[in-house]
């Protein structure tokens, strides 16, 4: 427990209860919220803020329940499509607790619209048949020029939040040191598109005033400050430009690691020598990443390579780097371990040992670096730049003796 910096959970009233806990106790231990989740709540506040929009979501998805639930009408949507067996769209629908399920919603009717007006055409036939009469009386308006103008719109700005969570939510992406950089160029693409449509200006107002409340200069985790310093690619991003509390967040920044290590290094009878190669290191390191940030834009996002090929260099940034590196961004990926053991504790596997089940869950979520069958030729990975055959093996053994 010691050794753990940061929690990262969702906002649920009882886990974050927890985690005050935590933070409150001996070990002080931060919390982070998720960042997919964060963004998802973003993105549905603008959405329920902004009316017109929001009726042209409900719209979207009256007509996604209608095509899906009617078997007639959903067979004339496929068929109107023009596609080879199997290749046809179906409607989707939206589902509460599924991330960037109402963007996916309206891009898929986006996408469909010309079908089911297609559809339409034909109940509306003369010739049609009474039961395709009878499904027109049903179905719901569609939607007019005004409403796909400010459904193009508005999933553009949906997109935004879909990418954003899909990336924060990867097993394999360090993300951490990227977060708020990444809010900021967000907040930035917002501020260059000017449309004339009162409803788009007052969506993109409402997801922008969200992300600043959600993601506040003056409210950054230290953690997360601190890994997005250390990430050498984005060291001198336009982000650190900011002020905080009267002062350059970069500023700011370099005196909350000298005093992490200070901290680290209380019981050190050489403190004030240590806090002096401190100084020092920071310094060198903001002027060789304020020289090079181009040629460094290959390690944003696996910064770790580079820290190992510095750890000579820069020491004590060193082993502050693969503390904070390891902190999620996002609960997905436990998340994602729930739902596979729920999938492997079916009904009918209910007498499964936790014993079992957690060797079961080990083995399905690692079943891609196994080859059992011999036949099954093992897949060919690309090293990273500057990754040795040893890996980071060495780099990450804590080094007591440092402090």
């Amino acid at each position: 427990m010691k050794k753990i910096e940061y929690g990262t959970t969702d906002q649920g009233a009882n886990i974050k209860s927890a985690m005050g806990l935590f933070g409150e106790s001996d070990y002080k231990i931060g919390w982070f919220p998720c960042a997919a989740h964060n963004m998802q709540l973003c993105i549905n506040a603008a959405i329920n803020g902004c009316n017109r929009v929001k009726e042209v979501l409900d719209k979207c998805q009256e007509l996604s329940t209608f095509f899906r639930n009617n078997g007639l009408a959903k067979t004339r949507l496929m068929s109107s499509q023009g596609c080879a067996p199997g290749k046809a769209l179906v409607p989707l629908t939206i589902c509460q607790t599924r991330w960037n399920s109402k963007y996916l919603v309206a891009s898929r009717v986006s996408t469909l619209l010309p079908a089911m007006v297609s559809v339409e055409g034909t109940f509306r036939d003369p010739l049609a048949s009474p039961e395709e009469k009878r499904l027109l009386r049903k179905m719901p308006n569609m939607l007019t020029d005004e409403d796909v103008a400010l459904l193009q719109a508005a999933t553009e700005i949906m997109e935004i939040a879909k990418k954003f969570s899909d990336r924060v939510s990867a097993d394999s992406s360090v993300f951490i040191s990227q977060l708020y950089p990444t809010i900021w160029d967000i907040k930035a693409t917002m501020a260059t598109k000017y449309t004339d449509d009162p409803s788009v200006r007052d969506f993109q107002d409402m997801f922008v005033s969200e992300l600043e409340k959600r993601w506040a200069l003056n409210e950054i985790p230290e953690g997360v400050l601190i890994a997005t310093f250390l990430n050498p690619a984005l060291s001198c991003h336009g982000f650190f430009n900011e002020e905080i509390e009267q002062e350059g967040l970069r500023e700011h920044v370099k005196s909350k690691v000298l005093e992490k290590l200070q901290a680290i290094a209380k019981n050190n009878p050489n403190i004030e020598e240590l806090s002096w190669h401190f100084k020092r290191q920071i310094a060198n390191y903001s002027e060789e990443i304020y020289d090079m940030t181009d040629s460094y834009k290959s390690f944003r996002d696996n910064p770790n390579v580079w820290w190992k090929n510095r750890k000579t260099m820069y020491p004590h940034l060193a082993m502050l780097a693969r503390v904070y590196f390891s902190i999620q961004s996002s609960s997905a990926a436990s998340e994602r371990l729930f739902s596979s053991a729920g999938n492997i504790l079916t009904k009918r596997r209910q007498t499964l040992s936790e014993h079992v089940l957690s060797r079961l869950v080990i083995i399905k979520e690692t079943k891609k670096f196994l080859y059992i069958d011999n036949e099954q030729e093992e897949p060919e990975y690309e090293e990273e730049p500057g990754y040795e055959e040893d890996g980071l093996d060495e780099f990450w053994e804590r080094d007591e003796e440092l402090l």
